[in-house]
């Protein structure tokens, strides 16, 4: 295999799908980082680091929905093991968040695929954001310091 192509995961061994007659079917990595993604922002008050989760992205434009995603396969079994770094709204219960979000990435990428099974998904929270709001958007202004203070 050349350097350039890009690592494809199998769920049936070679001996399985030959006996099928019908050939090979290869599952990209791209396709389980972009199915970890997605399910990554259903999660609310998660966002996967290293990304902005423009609708855009979401649907197909660029790929930097994917730069916190990171997969490891073991093509002779199917077996999936995937990291994903997060950053956490501000508010979000964070050990509820990360364990929902391994949960629904599981279940997504095992039923997606339709036959790759998800060991494991290391979820490392890298970062608290703060919430955009009207209120702490900007500098807080000087009569803003000491609310009902004159």
């Amino acid at each position: 295999m050349s350097t350039k192509e890009k690592n494809v995961h199998s769920p049936l061994s070679r001996e399985e799908s030959n006996a099928l007659s019908l050939g090979r079917i290869e599952i990209g990595d791209d396709v389980i980082t972009t199915i970890a993604a997605r399910a990554a922002s259903k999660v609310e008050g998660v966002v996967v680091a290293g990304s902005s989760f423009r609708l855009t992205e979401l649907l197909g434009g660029k790929d930097s929905s994917r730069k916190g995603v990171a997969v490891r396969t073991d093509e002779t079994t199917g077996h999936v093991e995937i990291d994903v770094d997060v950053n956490m709204v501000y508010g979000t219960v964070v050990y509820d968040a990360a364990h929902k979000l391994q949960v629904l990435i599981k279940d997504e990428v095992e039923s997606l695929t339709g036959a790759l099974n998800v060991d494991k998904i290391n979820v490392r929270v890298k970062n608290i954001i703060m919430p955009e709001t009207e209120e702490n958007e900007g500098p807080v202004r000087p009569d803003q310091a000491f609310p009902g203070q004159e």
